[in-house]
C-alpha cells in the first residue's frame, strides 16, 4: 500500500493533468460534483497538513526569521503584482482577471513542499515559508485581493476573511490538535497524506474544469498562456531574490518555488464562495492547479542539474573570476573610502585585546595545514598591523591583504569548499577575520558586511573561548569581512603572530562612552529528522562605562547549525 501511495504522490504532476483533461473531453465524469463541495476537499488537504506540521516547523520560523521573512514577502507581493501586470497586459476581461488576482494573492501551496524536497532545495525553509504564509492569509489575502481588484469588482473582505479562516486555518488548528492527542494515531496515517492530498486536489481541479469546460474550450488559451506566465515569473523572480541577497543555492530553490507555486485551489474556492456572479473567475485557478505541478515537476528537473560552477574546476574558476570582477566594479562605483594608512606608532586607547590559538585539533584535519595556516596568518597580519581607521572610512579584509598567491609565500591550508573541510593556498585567512569581527563586537564600529558558514557546526569543540556563532566566512574578494568608522574616534588595529597565537588590539584616541559583553543563551543540541543541530542565540550587551549599568541587549545572531562531525558521548542532545 505504501509504495501505491509513494508512486500517486510522485506522479500527482501526470495525475492532476490527465483529470484534467478527462474534465474537459467529459465533462459529465466530474459534473455530477457540486462546487460546494471544494470546501471541504480543501479543509481535507489543511487538515492533512496541520497533521504533518510538528513544533520545529513553527521553531524555524523564530530561529530562521531572515530567511522566512525574505521567503513570506516575496509570496505577497511578487504574486499578486504579476498578476495584476499580467491581466493589465494581456487586457484579461474582468472575470479573468479577478481570478488570475486570486492566485496572485493567495499563499503558497503544501504542494511546493514536495517539489521543494525533490529539488533538493531547502525543505525546513519552504515548510516554515509555506506554514507562515498560510497563517497570514486570512489578513493579507482578502486586503490584496480588494487592492487589485476592488476597483473591478465588490470584494467582502471580511466574509473572505472568514472563509479561509474555516477552509484554511480551523482544519489546521484540528490538524495539530489531532497530533498532539492522538499522536499513535497521526503517525499511521501521515505516511499515506502525501497520496491523499494529490487524489483530493485532482478531484478538486476536475470539478472546476467540469464546471467550466465550456469557457475554457471557448477562450482558454489566453488564459493558459496568462497562468503559465503568471507560474514561470514567479518562480524566476523568486529564485533571483535569493541569488540577489546572496543566499545560499538550496534556499533560493526553496523560496523560488515556493513564491512560484500557490494555493490555487483555494482560489477557486473563493472564486466560487465569493463572485458566484463571475463564474470564469474560477478558471485561472483550476489551470494553475493543473500547471503548476507540471512546472514544478520540471524546476525540480533543473534545480537538481549542477550550477555551472559545479560543471568543472575551469567553469569554477571562471565563476569565482567573474565574481571577484564584480567586486572591483561595485567598489570603483561606490567610491568607498577605504582605510589604508598604517603607522608604527599605537594609539592610547586599547578598546579590546584578545588572543587567538592558531594550532587547533579540528576533528581528524592534517594537523600540517595548521602549521601552513601558521605561515600564511604571519604574512597576512604584516598588511594590517598598525592600520588607522579614521572617522568615516571602511576597513576590508581583502583591500589591505590582497590575493593569497603561493607567489607571495602563501601555502596551503585548511578552507571549507561547499560545507566540508578542504584546503587551498592562503587557507586559515577565516581565523584572522574572526578575531577582527570579535575585536570590532567590542567597538562601536559599524559592520557593514559580515558572512557566515551557511549554518553549519563544522568542528568540534576545541578550547573555545567565544560564542559558537560569532565566526566569519571569506572569500577573496566577493566574499569579504568590512566594517566602517561612524564614529568621531580614530580607531587602530595591531595584529601580530607569536609561536602558538594570532594576537589582536583595537586601539582608539579616546574612551568609548560604552563597553560591551557578548555571551550565549539557551544553548543545545537537537536532532530533528535524523539529524543533529547546534542551537542558541548570541547577545550584545551595552554597558554604560560610567555607571556600569547595562543599556541594551542586542540579539546579533540566532544559531540552528548543522553540525557535520560525530557527537560525543558527553553531548545532551534533545530529541525533536
Amino acid at each position: 500500500m505504501k509504495k501505491i501511495c509513494d508512486f500517486i504522490a510522485r506522479w500527482m504532476g501526470v495525475m492532476v493533468l490527465l483529470v484534467a483533461a478527462l474534465a474537459l473531453a467529459v465533462p459529465a465524469s466530474f459534473a455530477w460534483i457540486d462546487t460546494w463541495a471544494i470546501n471541504p476537499m480543501l479543509g481535507v488537504i489543511m487538515f492533512g497538513m496541520g497533521l504533518t506540521l510538528s513544533p520545529q516547523d513553527f521553531r524555524i520560523v523564530l530561529s530562521r526569521p531572515k530567511d522566512i521573512l525574505v521567503g513570506c514577502l516575496a509570496q505577497f507581493t511578487v504574486m499578486p503584482l504579476l498578476a495584476f501586470c499580467l491581466a493589465w497586459a494581456f487586457m484579461l476581461p474582468k472575470e479573468l482577471a479577478l481570478g488570475v488576482i486570486l492566485v496572485g494573492c493567495c499563499p503558497g501551496g503544501t504542494a511546493s513542499n514536495v517539489i521543494t524536497y525533490l529539488a533538493k532545495g531547502d525543505l525546513a525553509l519552504s515548510v516554515g515559508m509555506t506554514a507562515t504564509s498560510t497563517l497570514l492569509a486570512p489578513v493579507l489575502t482578502p486586503l490584496l485581493v480588494w487592492l487589485m481588484a476592488g476597483t473591478m469588482v465588490d470584494v467582502d473582505t471580511l466574509s473572505m476573511l472568514m472563509s479561509i479562516v474555516y477552509v484554511v486555518i480551523a482544519p489546521i488548528v484540528c490538524g495539530l490538535l489531532c497530533q498532539r492527542f492522538l499522536s499513535g494515531v497521526t503517525k499511521r496515517v501521515v505516511p499515506y497524506l502525501p497520496a491523499f492530498s494529490s487524489i483530493v486536489i485532482a478531484l478538486v481541479v476536475g470539478i472546476v474544469v467540469s464546471h467550466n469546460a465550456d469557457r475554457l474550450l471557448g477562450g482558454g488559451l489566453l488564459i493558459i498562456i496568462v497562468v503559465m506566465a503568471h507560474n514561470l515569473l514567479g518562480l524566476s523572480i523568486g529564485f533571483l531574490i535569493g541569488r540577489l541577497l546572496r543566499l545560499p543555492k538550496t534556499k533560493c530553490v526553496a523560496v523560488s518555488i515556493e513564491v512560484g507555486m500557490q494555493n490555487s485551489g483555494l482560489a477557486s474556492s473563493l472564486a466560487v464562495l465569493h463572485f458566484a456572479a463571475y463564474p470564469l473567475a474560477t478558471i485561472p485557478g483550476a489551470v494553475f492547479s493543473v500547471w503548476h505541478n507540471i512546472s514544478g515537476a520540471l524546476v525540480a528537473k533543473l534545480y537538481q542539474r549542477k550550477l555551472f560552477c559545479e560543471i568543472s574546476p575551469f567553469t569554477y574558476w571562471l565563476s569565482m573570476e567573474k565574481e571577484i570582477l564584480k567586486r572591483h566594479v561595485q567598489d570603483m562605483l561606490r567610491k568607498t573610502q577605504f582605510a589604508k594608512n598604517r603607522t608604527e606608532e599605537s594609539l592610547p586607547i586599547v578598546v579590546y585585546r584578545h588572543n587567538s590559538l592558531i594550532r587547533r585539533r579540528l576533528g581528524n584535519v592534517n594537523m600540517q595545514l595548521q602549521e601552513n595556516k601558521a605561515t600564511n596568518l604571519a604574512l597576512a597580519v604584516k598588511h594590517i598591523n598598525g592600520l588607522m581607521i579614521r572617522p568615516c572610512e571602511t576597513f576590508s579584509v581583502w583591500k589591505l591583504i590582497g590575493r593569497t598567491t603561493k607567489r607571495k609565500g602563501y601555502k596551503e591550508g585548511l578552507t571549507i569548499a561547499k560545507g566540508k573541510p578542504s584546503q587551498g593556498i592562503g587557507g586559515g585567512m577565516c581565523q584572522l577575520s574572526n578575531l577582527i569581527h570579535w575585536l570590532v563586537l567590542h567597538s562601536e564600529l559599524t559592520i557593514t558586511e559580515h558572512h557566515h558558514h551557511d549554518g553549519l557546526d563544522l568542528f568540534p569543540d576545541f578550547g573555545r573561548q567565544i560564542p559558537f556563532g560569532t565566526g566569519t566566512s571569506i572569500s577573496y574578494n566577493y566574499i569579504d569581512y568590512r566594517f566602517r568608522n561612524d564614529t568621531k574616534n580614530t580607531y587602530q588595529l595591531r595584529l601580530w603572530t607569536d609561536e602558538e597565537y594570532l594576537c589582536g588590539e583595537l586601539r582608539a584616541t579616546e574612551q568609548q562612552p560604552h563597553t560591551f559583553h557578548i555571551h550565549a543563551e539557551n544553548e543545545f543540541f537537537s536532532r530533528e529528522n535524523g539529524v543533529v543541530y547546534r542551537n542558541g542565540e548570541v547577545y550584545r550587551d551595552i554597558i554604560d562605562r560610567v555607571s556600569g549599568q547595562r543599556l541594551e541587549s542586542q540579539l546579533i545572531r540566532t544559531n540552528h547549525a548543522r553540525v557535520m562531525y560525530d557527537c560525543p558521548p558527553s553531548i545532551i542532545i534533545k530529541e525533536e
